[in-house]
């Protein structure tokens, strides 16, 4: 048996990178993944090689409707909602004085909107399954000033203090909220 034998996981940007490496791990341990992402290809093949323990569902994590679709297919698919990986995001850098104000809130957008609203809609799925976990991916840049991370940076501290707020606030469900800060990965940029 897996450590996470029998848990229902949405992981977001699961086409590829960390997510997907996230996905492969997650079902390896026992777990039924609902793998999510804007690239339909990418996602839907690597669902065929994990089995039936995956599932892929196109989704925006800014579009609420979409989320309300990930929420209904991981509760149709799986039965509930256990766990989440909000790890969706985009990256780019660029001096703080020369970033584009659309470019910065599309990074906003993405990265801690996307956040926000997966929390907001899989705590309902945990609070009837007795609780869950929420880990949001934040990284190096949500801890330090790196020069040229001007939007990117101030996205990922924004998903550490949404997620101490997220902590305090769920805990009374049983619900964990934790953040995650990697450094460079390989492959990503």
């Amino acid at each position: 048996m897996g450590q996470l034998e029998g848990k229902r996981i949405i992981i977001t940007g699961a086409a590829q990178g960390m997510g997907a490496v996230h996905a492969r791990l997650f079902v390896e341990a026992g777990a039924r993944v609902v793998l999510t992402d804007l690239q339909g290809e990418a996602g839907q093949k690597l669902a065929r090689e994990l089995g039936q323990n995956a599932l892929f569902v196109d989704q925006d994590v800014t579009k609420e409707s979409d989320w309300e679709r990930v929420v209904a297919a991981a509760t149709k698919q799986f039965g509930g909602i256990d766990g989440l990986v909000n790890n969706a995001a985009i990256w780019w850098t660029k001096p703080v004085v020369d970033e584009d104000r659309e470019r910065f809130r599309k990074m906003l957008d993405v990265n801690v909107i996307g956040t926000w609203l997966g929390m907001r809609a899989v705590v309902p799925a945990m609070r009837q399954a007795g609780g869950g976990s929420i880990v949001n991916l934040s990284s190096i840049a949500g801890t330090r000033g790196i020069p040229e991370h001007g939007a990117y940076g101030a996205s990922k501290w924004a998903v550490r203090g949404l997620s101490k707020v997220a902590a305090h606030e769920l805990g009374q469900w049983n619900i964990r909220v934790n953040t995650v800060h990697p450094g460079a990965v390989e492959g990503t940029g």
